[in-house]
């Protein structure tokens, strides 16, 4: 499996890492565990660095279908991507993550990340 995810409750943060291609299925599963395990309002940070996105434009289309969907149910929380010089994710990839209405950042660095997500989380604080 190229990819993990652990969901931080306390922190109400979910950490993703990603190493090798990261596809279809991939995605589909963490959906999957966000929804089961209630953390889709939840912070998340997804670690990028060094992986390449597997995922053809008709399953991002879908993808981003579903996280339109869970949006409209509720909030689907803050989003911080961590990339360096060797990720391989084509534009359309980002586009489809942040396309739910929610803060989305990209940094190169993970405390950073990790910071401005807590920011977004505080309670009467609005991050754009």
């Amino acid at each position: 499996m190229p990819a993990d995810l652990k969901i931080l409750r306390r922190e109400r943060l979910v950490n993703i890492s990603v190493r090798g291609t990261f596809n279809d299925a991939d995605l589909d599963r963490f959906l999957r565990e966000l929804v089961q395990g209630h953390a889709l309002a939840f912070g998340k940070i997804v670690d990028l660095r060094g992986a390449a996105i597997g995922l053809s434009p008709s399953a991002l289309m879908q993808h981003a279908g579903k996280l339109a969907a869970y949006a409209s149910q509720g909030d689907v929380g803050p989003l911080a991507l961590v990339v360096d010089a060797t990720t391989r994710i084509d534009a359309s990839v980002l586009a489809s993550l942040a396309a739910a209405e929610r803060p989305c950042r990209i940094f190169e660095d993970t405390i950073e990340a990790v910071d401005w997500l807590r920011t977004c989380l505080m309670p009467g604080v609005i991050v754009r």
